[in-house]
C-alpha cells in the first residue's frame, strides 16, 4: 500500500510542477484527476477495499496516457504559461493611444519581441511572432537607408495585413517579399510590415514616417472595420482632426476612451437595424466558462483519436462576432444591428443609410490624403481590400441570412469594394480588390482562420500572389 502511495505521490508532484506552465484546460483536468485519485486512495485505505486498487491503477494509466501527449508542449522551452493575444501590451506598445506620439517608428508593435501568440488555427502552441529593432513585424533588422540595388515596400494595415493568427513567415509581407525576390533575383526586395490599426492612425503614421525608411512602394491593406474605426477616432472620439490635408491631434486627444465598449456610441446606432427579427439565436452561452467535456476535448490524445475515427476536416461555425453592447440589444429584440463593430452589414445594405455615408466621407478623406502624400514623395501607392468571409463563402452567407431572417435582395455583397473602387477611379488611386480571387479560390479551399474573419495562410498567400503580379509590372519601370 505504501509503495502505491509513494508512486502516486511522485506522479502528483511531477504533474503539479508541470501545471505551473499548463494552459487552463490542462489545469482543470489535472485537478479533476488528482481529486479522483485522492478519493480512490482514501476509500481503499480507510475501508480496506483491495479491489479498488485495480480501478486505481487503470485510472492512473489512462491519466498518464492523456498527459503523455501534452508533454512535448509542456516541456518545450518556447511554451509560456499562457499564449499572448493580439493586442496585449506584451507585443503592442501602442493600443489606440490618445495622445502623441500615438504610434511608433514601426507602427503599434513593440520592438524586439520574440514570443508565441494565440491563433485560432493552432491548438496549443500558438504561432511564432517577432518584431525587429524598429517595431515592424519583421524578424531581421535593417537600416534606415536602403542598401545598393534594394527596393523597399512599406506594407501598412491592421491585423489583416500583418498576419493575425499566422506564423511569422506566412502572411502577406513575407509571401510578397519571397515572391518578388524570385521574380527579381538581381535586386534585393524588402517588405516592411507596419501594424497601424486603421486609416486614421495609419495616416498619422504615414505623414510622420513615410520617408523614414525610404520605401518606393506603399501598400495599405483595407478591411471591413476600417470605415467604422476611422470615423470613431476622427469624428466621434476626436482623437484626431483634419487640418487641411493633414491629420493633427484633435480636441479629444488625451481623454479616456474604451474603444469597443462605448455605450454612448452604440446607443446612437442602436436603431440602425434590419427590420425583421432573426429566427435563430445562439448567444446565450457567450461568456460562460468552458464545460468539463470542452476542457477534455482540447487534449491532444483525444484530438488524435477523433481524427483517426472521424473526418479530419473541421467545419467552421458561422462567424458572427459583435461587441457586448450590441449582443445585449439583439438579445432584447432579436433584430440584427447593421453597425455592430465587426460584421457591419450596413456597408452591404442596399438601402441608403446616412450615418454610413458620413463614416465613408471620413474614411475616404483619410485615404485620399495618404495617397496624395505618397505621390508627393514619389512613391507608388496601392490599396488592397481583404473581403469578409460572407462576401466570399456562399454557404456561410446563406446560413447567416437564415439566422437573421435577411432577404438576399436587400444586400449587395460587392457594395463595400465597389464603393472603394469608384472612389479610387475618381481620384486616381491604385486599388486591388481581392473579393473575386478569394471567391474563385474558396470553391476549393478555405481561406480564413477557423471561426474567425481573418485570412489564414492560404488567404495571405493568395493576396500576396495578386499583389505580386500587379507590383512586378511597376517595379520593372523603376
Amino acid at each position: 500500500m505504501y509503495q502505491w502511495s509513494l508512486g502516486i505521490l511522485i506522479l502528483c508532484l511531477m504533474l503539479i510542477s508541470m501545471v505551473l506552465k499548463a494552459n487552463i484546460y490542462q489545469a482543470r483536468i489535472l485537478f479533476f484527476i488528482l481529486s479522483v485519485l485522492t478519493i480512490l486512495l482514501a476509500f481503499s485505505f480507510w475501508f480496506n477495499i483491495k479491489n479498488l486498487m485495480l480501478t486505481y491503477l487503470c485510472f492512473v494509466i489512462l491519466s498518464c496516457l492523456l498527459f503523455a501527449f501534452e508533454l512535448p508542449q509542456l516541456l518545450d522551452p518556447r511554451h509560456n504559461k499562457r499564449l499572448i493575444h493580439w493586442g496585449d501590451r506584451e507585443i503592442f506598445q501602442f493600443v489606440f493611444e490618445r495622445k502623441p506620439p500615438f504610434i511608433g517608428l514601426g507602427g503599434r508593435l513593440r520592438p524586439l519581441v520574440r514570443c508565441r501568440i494565440f491563433s485560432p488555427a493552432a491548438e496549443a502552441f500558438g504561432v511564432r511572432f517577432a518584431t525587429n529593432v524598429w517595431g515592424f513585424r519583421n524578424e531581421k533588422d535593417f537600416g534606415e537607408s536602403p542598401e545598393k540595388n534594394e527596393t523597399r515596400i512599406l506594407s501598412m494595415g491592421d491585423s489583416y495585413s500583418t498576419g493575425y493568427g499566422n506564423e511569422q513567415d506566412r502572411f502577406l509581407g513575407p509571401f510578397l517579399e519571397r515572391g518578388l525576390q524570385k521574380t527579381f533575383p538581381n535586386q534585393k526586395i524588402l517588405v516592411m510590415n507596419a501594424e497601424v490599426s486603421d486609416p486614421s492612425y495609419g495616416l498619422y503614421y504615414f505623414q510622420n514616417y513615410s520617408n523614414r525608411f525610404a520605401p518606393k512602394i506603399v501598400v495599405y491593406g483595407l478591411c471591413n472595420n476600417d470605415v467604422l474605426q476611422s470615423y470613431w477616432f476622427i469624428s466621434y472620439f476626436k482623437i484626431f482632426s483634419f487640418a487641411r490635408d493633414k491629420l493633427v491631434p484633435g480636441p479629444g486627444s488625451g481623454t479616456d476612451i474604451s474603444v469597443f465598449h462605448q455605450t454612448d456610441f452604440w446607443d446612437k446606432v442602436k436603431d440602425i437595424t434590419y427590420p425583421v427579427p432573426g429566427t435563430y439565436f445562439h448567444d446565450q452561452n457567450i461568456g460562460k466558462r468552458q464545460s468539463f467535456i470542452e476542457n477534455l476535448s482540447e487534449f491532444r490524445a483525444l484530438i488524435y483519436l477523433k481524427q483517426l475515427f472521424f473526418s479530419k476536416e473541421k467545419e467552421d461555425s458561422i462567424f458572427d462576432k459583435r461587441v457586448p453592447e450590441v449582443i445585449r440589444m439583439e438579445l432584447d429584440d432579436r433584430k440584427k444591428r447593421l453597425i455592430d463593430g465587426y460584421m457591419n452589414l450596413g456597408f452591404l445594405y442596399k438601402k441608403r443609410i446616412p450615418f454610413v455615408d458620413r463614416m465613408h466621407r471620413v474614411y475616404f478623406k483619410s485615404l485620399r490624403i495618404m495617397a496624395s502624400r505618397a505621390k508627393r514623395n514619389g512613391q507608388l501607392f496601392v490599396l488592397i481590400y481583404f473581403p469578409q468571409r460572407i462576401q466570399v463563402q456562399e454557404r456561410e452567407w446563406e446560413e447567416y441570412r437564415n439566422r437573421w431572417s435577411l432577404n438576399a435582395k436587400d444586400f449587395d455583397l460587392n457594395l463595400p469594394n465597389k464603393r472603394i473602387a469608384q472612389y479610387c477611379r475618381i481620384h486616381g488611386i491604385n486599388f486591388l480588390d481581392l473579393t473575386g480571387p478569394f471567391r474563385d479560390a474558396a470553391r476549393e479551399k478555405n481561406l480564413y482562420l477557423p471561426n474567425d474573419g481573418h485570412p489564414n495562410r492560404l488567404g495571405h498567400e493568395l493576396a500576396a500572389q495578386v499583389l505580386k503580379e500587379f507590383l512586378s509590372q511597376k517595379i520593372k519601370s523603376f
